[in-house]
């Protein structure tokens, strides 16, 4: 019964290595995000800013103006929201990411992982062909 016991333990406890590469594997992916969404931010926000000085985006010469006026502390909540938006984001794909991997590479549910990904492989593969040749053909009709 012991070595049962010790086959068990060894078959469902995760070793170091599959831990380790999920967890980096979450890293790198929300850190590449973070940065992406980062960057996006800071044109964003310049470009958005400008267009209320040069008048492009109407402002104090909108005829709802007033209505604007009234709703001000609702503009603060812009930084906050970047800010924790970034951190929701980040962590939500840290969590994704790392847990697909660490399901892919854990031995029990392997399999199961193989059968998804090769079903999305498969039916990603078949819509992109339908799309290309509708495209193709529609053009010669």
């Amino acid at each position: 019964y012991i070595e049962d016991a010790e086959d068990m333990i060894d078959k469902w406890m995760p070793k170091k290595w599959m831990v380790f590469l999920s967890w980096v594997t979450g890293i790198i992916a929300g850190g590449v995000a973070g940065i992406s969404i980062f960057i996006y931010y800071i044109p964003s926000t310049i470009t958005t800013v400008l267009k209320f000085r040069y008048g492009v985006l109407p402002s104090l010469r909108d005829p709802n103006f007033i209505q604007y006026r009234q709703s001000l502390e609702g503009v603060t909540y812009v930084i906050g929201l970047m800010f924790w938006g970034l951190i929701y984001s980040v962590t939500a794909l840290v969590l994704l990411v790392g847990g697909g991997v660490f399901l892919l590479v854990w031995e029990p549910t392997r399999g199961v992982v193989q059968q998804v990904i090769a079903i999305v492989i498969g039916v990603t593969v078949t819509i992109t062909f339908k799309t290309v040749l509708i495209m193709v053909l529609g053009k010669l009709n």
